[in-house]
């Protein structure tokens, strides 16, 4: 056999299986939904959704897993300090005010003259505003009461995952 017709064999080996008809081994079959399960998926999931299974050793396990994971108490810790952060948001585009006032009182020796008092009171108080002239403020603002929504999902999402 000659080198050519080897290469010309090797050739058409290679492509042979691409010629190959395979039938479909898993065709789709029609099946028959019950009539609470909802194809749209636009209805609510229930909260607790695997108490459906009625299966009390399932309930105890997901409700130990909720309970005890770390990440998701860290996470409700995100939100609680999200929605602290988002009441304190508006506090920026308010004038800010501050005062401090202070006294003293100093004796002191001058000898044979006797003694001397010296008494000092001080006052004072400043005022600073930052106008929002780019949106700055009030985008740190919208912001700010936008994060407890966002935390809350993502909580949510980690208790499904935990759930799941």
């Amino acid at each position: 056999m000659s080198y050519h017709s080897l290469r010309v064999a090797a050739f058409t080996c290679l492509l042979m299986p691409g010629c190959l008809h395979t039938p479909n081994l898993n065709p789709k079959s029609p099946v028959v939904l019950g009539d609470t399960f909802d194809t749209t998926g636009e209805s609510a999931l229930p909260s607790r959704w695997w108490e459906a299974f009625n299966d009390e050793t399932l309930n105890e396990l997901v409700d130990k897993a909720l309970n005890r994971n770390l990440s998701l108490k860290a996470a409700w810790a995100r939100l609680a300090q999200a929605e602290s952060l988002r009441s304190a948001a508006g506090a920026s585009l308010w004038p800010q005010l501050s005062a401090n006032a202070s006294a003293g009182r100093a004796r002191s020796s001058l000898g044979a003259l006797g003694v001397s008092t010296d008494n000092s009171f001080s006052l004072s108080a400043q005022a600073s505003y930052e106008v929002d002239l780019w949106g700055k403020l009030s985008n740190q603002r919208q912001a700010a009461e936008l994060e407890p929504a966002a935390t809350r999902d993502n909580l949510e999402a980690a208790a499904i995952s935990i759930s799941a």
